[in-house]
């Protein structure tokens, strides 16, 4: 694969553009490439490149450490430029009290962003500095072959590695400690050093990443040697897979914080109902996950409902639904409470009757919600119940004409 640097040069010898095409996921949100953050995001821009306008006004403009998005009213489509190919960016006062921004690149093409809500000073304050950190050129890039990457991200090539030499300090049981304490160290500081600030947080993006994909590899490893799992050790592992490496907070989003937050939660309950091979997801447990995969940019109770109300109004793949005890779950859009039904009349035929506890646990999901599928399952006459004194037991509707696993 060849290197950013290269793809501009081949750029500029060929004459292309400078901008190229977004990749968006399911809930409409720009993909970020790795280690790549999101920084500041501003509505209402409109987009010039080479004098012809490329997005309307009302298109969303969004600064990463590695690149300047801008994406059309609705999310349909989008495209962007990589500030490793822009010469310098100036603001220029427009008519109307509009402010611009305009980028000149190095393939000759010269990109306008017009900012016709306000805020074109901060988003330039921004750019300016995101520019003059330049975190494009510690961006991690596909090599041959493939080095050796130290604790903090810091990679060895094999000529380093034969230089170096063996020392009996580092051997044994006493070398294998010493290593591991020099690796402690080198963590601490890196996240001492990434959490003092904003700007510290982006330029460490890529040790962190590195870092949290060694933790997760490390309790992979010790998930798979295991011969049962807790629930605790089952949610660790779905954070490790759901993690969310930019989190939509409020000082990058503004005014746009819970379209963009909502569209974020999307993606986030996609993946997760992909991992626990649920259609659905109570509002608690969601509100438990996404913080801890959100780590420090924690959200409010009020912020995701307001979120989760907006799900079906932006048409995204997850929507609302309160269950007639009043349990609140985000659901699959194409869910339905046959397809529940379904599946737990064939659990029940291989395990057999069932309590809510029971399929709780064989299903990985909490007690209010187990408890909601079998009465959804109970009104289609999938399953019927025995009351007694020792608990409400569930079993398979024999007393149906028609066949439970064809309903």
């Amino acid at each position: 694969r060849a290197s950013l640097g290269e793809r501009l040069r081949f750029m500029k010898q060929q004459g292309q553009r400078a901008t190229r095409d977004l990749l968006f996921s399911a809930s409409r949100r720009p993909a970020l490439e790795e280690c790549e953050v999101e920084v500041l995001m501003q509505a209402k821009v409109g987009v010039q490149v080479g004098g012809a306008r490329v997005a309307e006004d009302g298109a969303v403009a969004t600064i990463t450490n590695y690149r300047v998005l801008w994406v059309q009213p609705g999310g349909a489509s989008g495209a962007c430029v990589d500030l490793a190919g822009v010469i310098s960016a100036a603001p220029v006062q427009g008519l109307f009290h509009r402010g611009k921004v305009s980028l000149k690149h190095q393939c000759g093409e010269d990109i306008l962003l017009i900012f016709n809500g306000g805020g074109r000073d901060v988003f330039y304050q921004q750019l300016k500095q995101v520019m003059q950190r330049k975190a494009w050129e510690q961006k991690p890039a596909a090599q041959s072959p493939k080095p050796v990457a130290s604790p903090l991200g810091a990679s060895k090539s094999p000529a380093a590695l034969k230089q170096s030499t063996f020392s009996t300090s580092n051997a044994g049981v006493t070398g294998l400690i010493r290593r591991e304490e020099s690796k402690a160290r080198q963590t601490e500081e890196a996240l001492t050093q990434a959490f003092q600030d904003t700007e510290s947080l982006i330029e460490k993006a890529r040790d962190l990443v590195v870092i949290a994909d060694r933790i997760k590899s490390s309790l992979q490893r010790e998930s798979a040697s295991a011969s049962k799992q807790s629930t605790s050790a089952q949610l660790d592992g779905y954070l490790l897979e759901l993690g969310i490496a930019s989190p939509v907070t409020r000082e990058t989003a503004g005014s746009l914080y819970h379209t963009e937050l909502a569209k974020q939660l999307s993606d986030f309950c996609v993946r997760l109902m992909e991992h626990q091979r649920q259609p659905m997801v109570t509002l608690p447990d969601l509100y438990c996950l996404i913080n801890r995969a959100r780590g420090t940019a924690m959200i409010s109770p009020e912020d995701l409902y307001r979120a989760v109300e907006m799900l079906e109004q932006l048409q995204l793949p997850v929507r609302k639904r309160k269950f007639e005890s009043g349990v609140l779950v985000v659901q699959a859009a194409g869910a339905d409470d046959v397809t529940v039904s379904k599946r737990i009349a064939s659990l029940i035929d291989e395990k057999g009757p069932m309590t809510v506890v029971d399929l709780a646990t064989a299903s990985h999901v909490s007690v209010p919600l187990a408890k909601e599928q079998l009465l959804a399952a109970e009104k289609l006459e999938v399953l019927c119940r025995d009351e007694t004194d020792e608990g409400t037991v569930f079993y398979l509707n024999f007393f149906t004409d028609e066949p439970v696993m064809s309903c």
